[in-house]
């Protein structure tokens, strides 16, 4: 159980290492604002690997056959989503409340914002169901036994955002204002081509 339990650590630090939407995220708020609110964007993220890593341990061979019976409109949905967070990093002003309040503090919304990107990209759940296989964690028995891997792959994704976070909070020290602003600028636009190379992707499929 030991065994399975760091493989599952392991896997919560590969699947979060996926340089996708959500990551790009997590690196504007922590440049822009700070590591707490940094932090709590990586939470979001985890909140849906969690659910991913759930899915893998109890439906392994069934979700597989519904992702890849279903990829297109998955793929459309989810850029569709993974646009519009796009267009939020790159269109508001994150220096506004800064301004406002003269602070800044991690909210419910940018927790919430985190799930909702983590979980409009396909690539996630595609990741995490091949990891799980690859290390031979699809197999556990469905009951109270899959919980502490399940609870590892959360842990290692925690331990990774609480990293990466605090790694580019401490970065935005380097950096005036007009240039983190821009940064958004190319994060933002970053993460609404991803987005749209999903649609793209996904309306190709259909067509053939």
């Amino acid at each position: 159980m030991i065994l399975l339990i760091l493989k599952a650590f392991c896997v919560g630090i590969l699947c979060s290492c996926l340089l996708g939407p959500a990551a790009i995220l997590v690196m504007q708020k922590s440049l822009s604002h700070n590591h707490a609110v940094g932090f709590v964007t990586g939470l979001g993220v985890t909140t849906m690997d969690t659910i991913s890593a759930t899915i893998s341990c109890f439906a392994l061979t069934a979700m597989n056959e519904f992702i890849s019976a279903n990829d297109e409109v998955i793929m459309i949905i989810g850029g569709a989503i993974i646009i519009a967070v796009g267009c939020g990093i790159a269109f508001i002003n994150p220096f506004r409340k800064v301004v406002r309040d003269n602070g800044d503090t991690a909210s419910f919304k940018d927790y919430i914002q985190a799930v909702l990107t983590a979980a409009s990209n396909p690539g996630g759940l595609f990741l995490m169901l091949t990891l799980f296989a690859f290390m031979g964690l699809g197999d556990l028995p469905h009951d109270f036994h899959a919980l502490p891997v399940i609870a590892a792959v959360s842990a290692g994704s925690v331990c990774y955002w609480f990293f990466f976070s605090w790694l580019f909070s401490h970065l935005k020290k380097n950096f005036r204002q007009e240039t983190l602003l821009l940064i958004n600028r190319i994060a933002g636009a970053a993460v609404i081509i991803i987005g749209v190379v999903l649609v793209v992707t996904g309306l190709i499929k259909i067509l053939n």
